[in-house]
């Protein structure tokens, strides 16, 4: 699901594994075709897309497919009124020479750049070396970089990445190594319009404690930075520890992940027993 203007796009896949997607208005009202509006019919796909907001009420629905022997990405745009803009089953994002590079590929997600286009974020794993990987598109699948930029020029075994806008048409990208399953560290790296790392060449570190940490959540501070927050296990019991960075680059002396109202952040966790809500101001 995904919000557009006024409307929420929903998009389901039916018993013949047709994608389908409606709009729905504040009210509750259906905008589009009673029964939804068909976005794929291919026989061999299977799973939802990506729901991104395009254009004045409209969608941009992205998947990854096999269904030319390759994985390729496709796409399928609807117009507010839920006309399709492409052909049936989308069209591809990557041209037949620019596969390999992504077939390599995992950890694959989408994200809207707030100012008309989308990045796509990936762990590139070449000759097992993974890193982070983004790309920015327009909503025609257009690229808007001469080619992808890599977070940082460490390479890990594995990797595992999670990433927010900084309000500014640029992501804020933050991710974990998995080397040793005790002590990884979480860095962080901030990413441009125009593709240029502003954090380093190899990013920041948010968290060197000598411990776990895992279950990482991230959301932007709405003034161009972020707050990182982790359940850490530095002490006998995991605690949940956070970690606000500003646009900078710096540390920002707050322990403030769900960003609330008027500057306020409200961290949300469980015990496996209840589920508390602490907003700090």
């Amino acid at each position: 699901m995904a919000w557009s203007g006024n409307k929420l796009i929903v998009v389901w896949q039916d018993e013949q594994s047709h994608l389908l997607a409606q709009a729905i208005s504040h009210a509750g009202e259906i905008l589009w075709d009673s029964g939804g509006v068909k976005i794929r019919s291919h026989p061999k796909e299977q799973g939802l897309p990506e729901v991104l907001p395009a254009g004045e009420g409209g969608a941009l629905f992205i998947w990854w497919s096999d269904r030319c022997g390759e994985s390729n990405c496709y796409m399928q745009r609807l117009d507010a009124n839920g006309k399709p803009m492409w052909e049936t089953n989308g069209i591809p994002l990557f041209e037949a020479d620019q596969l390999t590079h992504f077939n390599r590929s995992s950890g694959r997600s989408f994200v809207s750049d707030g100012m008309g286009g989308f990045y796509l974020v990936w762990t590139d794993s070449m000759d097992n070396n993974c890193r982070v990987v983004l790309h920015r598109f327009d909503l025609n699948g257009k690229p808007l970089w001469k080619s992808p930029t890599v977070v940082s020029s460490v390479t890990y075994s594995r990797i595992a990445s999670t990433f927010a806008s900084d309000g500014h048409g640029g992501l804020i990208l933050v991710w974990q190594p998995y080397e040793n399953f005790t002590h990884d560290n979480i860095y962080a790296q901030r990413i441009d319009a125009t593709g240029k790392t502003l954090w380093g060449d190899n990013g920041i570190t948010v968290c060197d404690a000598l411990s776990k940490e895992d279950e990482i959540a991230i959301v932007g501070d709405g003034n161009g930075g972020v707050v990182v927050a982790w359940k850490d296990d530095r002490d006998i019991f995991p605690d949940i520890y956070a970690q606000r960075i500003g646009a900078d680059g710096n540390m920002v002396p707050h322990l403030l992940v769900v960003a609330g109202e008027a500057g306020d952040v409200n961290i949300v966790f469980s015990d496996q027993a209840d589920i508390y809500l602490y907003r700090i101001r």
